[in-house]
C-alpha cells in the first residue's frame, strides 16, 4: 500500500477516511528503492538509504476513450544510494550510488489498495 497518510476532517479535498495520493515524485522514489531491493541476491541484500529524482517526472496520459483520463504512467530518472548488507557474515558495506530510468504504471494490491507497478527499469 503505497500512500501519504489518511484524510482528517480539515483536509481541503478529501473526505475524512480517504486515501491522501502520493505526488509522482514521491512515487518514482518508492518505485525505484523496490527496483534496487529486487536486484540483491540470496546473500547480499540491498538496503537503500536515500533516494533523489534526477530532472523532472514526464507523466504520460492515461487510458483512451475517456472523457478525463487521469495520468496513470510515469517515467522518472532517479539516483539511489544503497549498502550492501551480507546476511551470512552480518557485515554491512560502503554506500553505493546507482541511478534508474523507471517506467512505472498505478495499479491496485491484492485488497484494492493503491500501489505500484514498475513496468521497465534500465540503469544509467
Amino acid at each position: 500500500m503505497k500512500i501519504k497518510g489518511i484524510a482528517g476532517k480539515k483536509h481541503k479535498f478529501l473526505k475524512k477516511g480517504d486515501a491522501i495520493p502520493l505526488s509522482p515524485e514521491e512515487k518514482a522514489c518508492f518505485v525505484a528503492s523496490d527496483v534496487v531491493v529486487n536486484m540483491s541476491t540470496e546473500v547480499l541484500k540491498n538496503i537503500p538509504i536515500s533516494k533523489e529524482v534526477v530532472g523532472e517526472v514526464k507523466v504520460i496520459k492515461g487510458r483512451d476513450g475517456i472523457k478525463n483520463p487521469e495520468p496513470d504512467k510515469y517515467q522518472a530518472i532517479v539516483k539511489v544510494s544503497y549498502k550492501k548488507l551480507d546476511m551470512v557474515r552480518d557485515k554491512l558495506f560502503g554506500t553505493k550510488n546507482l541511478t534508474l530510468k523507471v517506467l512505472f504504471e498505478d495499479s491496485k494490491d491484492d485488497l484494492g489498495l493503491p500501489d505500484l507497478k514498475a513496468i521497465k527499469d534500465e540503469i544509467l
